[in-house]
């Protein structure tokens, strides 16, 4: 196969009009020396890009599901639907993420990936992001405080070998008891990120020092910076080998902040979604982790009270016949005991997050970048994807000069 006359992303940051001949899922060639006659095109399959940009498939590192699954419902078939999902909206290499939940939950979660072959038109497993259950119970956000354990050697073990040594991720407060001696131990097997925490400046600055290199969704479940008391955002600032993930869904984060994390971070920020399984579906009740959660006009939050009597729970695509928005009345039980509203993960895919940060102003070639070559990098695939070079998969995207998506290829 061939693309020709597209304008190729490159690891500089720039784009530059080249073919490229793909080879049985990898890139075998990139021809600067593009040309009118393509008669050689007649003997193998051409695609032609003119007026498209090129740019490699994304890679979302920090996602629970999508289109009614979610990773931990330990549903294989249901991560094969999250898949095809991913790959439909540009996604070509994905980490299932998981919750906080019980011991032995997590680990038939972890051992269910097992029986795992990448199918034709699906995002590939790229590692396991495990969140939690190592988190500060003050910054917990949606996960269940009942399932919170300090830092745990032997239970991270366990869980990855299950998994095949597909755990990429996991984060940690690094406040808890046994943080550091966990971090020192573990760093070198997985990448260790920062949050759900409390943490102080000094405490993250620690962890970092110990081999922690990575922050969970910045700004999200963690102290807010002060000018005394500065925290694990400036710690993180200040460890210039730290990359940190930002979820872009217009809600989670306030455009001027992102905008700030961007010249903050430059080329160390990953774009994640976070996004849960209601991600590509209708407004509704969900379930995440374990917790209630309500989605309307595009926004999750946690509900701490019992649902309205006769409120469906959605585990599936709805069909015209479920009640999924359904609001509680002024009859239903728990509708007049006041809700706290906690963001509960987004329902945006992570090609939807990159639009959204070229749209609030970031430069289109940082927001590709955060989306592709910096998460490889921060989970060590770079050799194998995340940018547009020979000997890599053949990840690519062809998108249209507003960065509508085209057509996936790999």
């Amino acid at each position: 196969m061939k693309i020709i006359n597209g304008l190729v992303f490159r690891e500089n940051k720039t784009f530059k009009k080249l073919d490229i001949t793909i080879k049985d899922h990898i890139i075998t060639a990139i021809d600067d020396d593009v040309r009118d006659d393509y008669s050689s095109c007649v003997e193998e399959e051409c695609i032609d890009a003119r007026g498209l940009y090129v740019i490699p498939g994304l890679i979302d590192i920090h996602s629970h599901g999508a289109f009614g699954h979610d990773f931990s419902d330990n549903d294989i078939e249901g991560l094969y639907s999250i898949l095809s999902y991913e790959y439909e909206h540009g996604i070509t290499s994905y980490c299932p993420t998981s919750m906080s939940l019980d011991k032995d939950t997590l680990k038939s979660i972890y051992a269910s990936v097992k029986g795992y072959e990448r199918k034709p038109g699906h995002a590939k497993i790229a590692g396991l992001n495990m969140e939690g259950p190592f988190l500060d119970p003050k910054k917990k956000g949606v996960h269940k405080e009942e399932h919170l354990l300090n830092p745990d050697i032997d239970f991270f073990k366990e869980c990855n070998e299950l998994s095949n040594n597909m755990i990429k991720l996991v984060t940690l407060a690094p406040n808890l008891p046994g943080a550091n001696e966990f971090i020192k131990e573990l760093s070198s097997v997985t990448n260790i990120s920062l949050g759900h925490s409390l943490s102080s400046y000094e405490e993250a600055t620690e962890a970092f020092q110990n081999g922690a290199n990575h922050v969970t969704h910045l700004f999200n479940a963690m102290s807010p910076i002060s000018h005394r008391e500065p925290g694990l955002i400036p710690a993180a600032f200040d460890n210039k080998d730290i990359m940190v993930e930002l979820i872009c869904d217009g809600l989670h984060i306030h455009d001027s902040m992102v905008r700030l994390a961007f010249s903050m971070f430059k080329d160390r920020l990953i774009l994640v979604s976070d996004s849960m399984r209601a991600t590509g579906l209708l407004d509704g009740i969900y379930e995440l982790g374990g917790q209630t959660v309500k989605v309307s006009q595009k926004k999750a939050t946690l509900l701490t009270k019992e649902n309205a009597t006769g409120t469906l729970l959605v585990t599936k695509e709805p069909s015209p016949n479920d009640t999924v928005t359904k609001e509680p009345s002024p009859n239903d039980t728990a509708s007049n005991a006041p809700m706290k509203e906690t963001i509960a993960g987004s329902v945006c895919d992570l090609y939807d997050c990159m639009r959204m940060a070229i749209k609030i102003g970031i430069p289109p070639e940082d927001a590709i970048y955060a989306s592709t070559i910096a998460p490889a990098r921060s989970i060590n695939i770079y050799d194998e994807t995340g940018s547009i070079s020979v000997g890599k998969a053949s990840d690519l995207l062809l998108v249209d000069q507003n960065y509508n998506l085209i057509k996936v290829i790999s």
